[in-house]
């Protein structure tokens, strides 16, 4: 009888037989380490000097989510979306909104939610998972109910 020659580590055995690792370091970074773990060391200097030249990837992130609540302000008509395209477009006003509320949060500036942003959220909520609406819901009754 023949052996298939699978294994627990089967699927993995040609990524670790072609893994590339060629350690190297970099003082430049010695008191604010960052670990690169990708495919193509050979972009770490250019990824380093982007990094060194304009920013972290969190703040070109914001300028680019900037951008485009910018460019869908100006340029979007909701009306003509369809309804996978309007999903999208309420997925990134929530990345939006979270963005800036992580970074106020961050930044202690965070104000409590006014209750007309409450129920948009829940609105939202009710239409991306009706379940973890549901109890939702149920867990603000028994608080409204409590006496």
């Amino acid at each position: 009888m023949e052996k298939s020659g699978l294994t627990l580590f089967s699927p993995f055995e040609q990524a670790i037989d072609h893994f590339v690792y060629k350690p190297v370091t970099n003082w430049q970074r010695f008191f604010n380490p960052q670990f690169t773990f990708n495919y193509n060391p050979e972009d770490q200097d250019v990824e380093q000097h982007v990094l060194n030249r304009v920013g972290s990837y969190g703040r070109q992130l914001s300028i680019l989510i900037d951008m485009i609540e910018l460019m869908q302000s100006r340029l979007l008509d909701e009306a003509q979306l369809n309804s996978s395209q309007k999903l999208v477009a309420r997925e990134f006003a929530r990345l939006l909104e979270d963005s800036r509320m992580a970074v106020a949060d961050f930044n202690g500036d965070r104000k409590p939610q006014t209750g007309d942003k409450l129920l948009a959220e829940l609105s939202a909520l009710k239409q991306r998972d009706p379940k973890e609406f549901d109890a939702m819901k149920k867990a603000l009754n028994d608080i409204i109910n409590e006496t």
